[in-house]
């Protein structure tokens, strides 16, 4: 009895990847024309000062935007009835070859999983008992304000390299 549409879930406001990941999935379904509505979980280490205005609607889709480590802890914070009725998507990131058997019950909150790539779809279909697609992320046009020059922000002139890791992240993962 719910609406048709999207309800994008996640770390929406984290200065994360796993934030822009959801972010960029939301941005993709209201493209596809597709109706969305975003359900903001507060309960993450990351800084959380990305504007984004939540629009809690209820509607029959929930695409969850938490990796399968965290999924368990996030349903319990939303509880059962959260998933109850919809179809429930989790949209992972994973970048080895080999997903964590520890991590399998997260597919018990899911009716199936979007990986961002072929890689990590793969590595996830292995042992899933679900259906696992590939869901390359969109590319969007980012916003730079031309005006600010380098000597404004306090960078040399020249080729500057910048690393940046999330020491928030499973360090193997990673692999910095």
């Amino acid at each position: 009895d719910l609406p048709p549409g999207v309800r994008v879930c996640g770390y929406l406001r984290t200065e994360s990847g796993v934030g822009e990941l959801g972010r960029l999935a939301l941005a993709t379904v209201r493209n596809a024309g597709i109706t969305a509505s975003t359900y903001v979980d507060t309960n993450a280490l990351s800084r959380q000062n990305h504007a984004l205005d939540p629009s809690e609607r209820d509607l029959n889709v929930n695409l969850v935007c938490v990796n399968a480590d965290e999924l368990p802890n996030f349903a319990g914070r939303v509880g059962p009835r959260f998933f109850d009725g919809h179809y429930t998507i989790g949209l992972w990131a994973w970048e080895l070859e080999e997903f964590p058997k520890k991590f399998a019950t997260s597919f018990d909150y899911v009716d199936e999983v979007w990986s961002i790539s072929e890689f990590g779809r793969q590595g996830i279909a292995d042992i899933s008992p679900k259906p696992v697609y590939a869901f390359p992320l969109p590319i969007l046009e980012p916003h730079v304000d031309v005006t600010i020059s380098r000597r404004e922000l306090g960078l040399p002139e020249g080729f500057t390299f910048l690393f940046c890791f999330d020491l928030l992240s499973i360090f193997e993962r990673k692999n910095p």
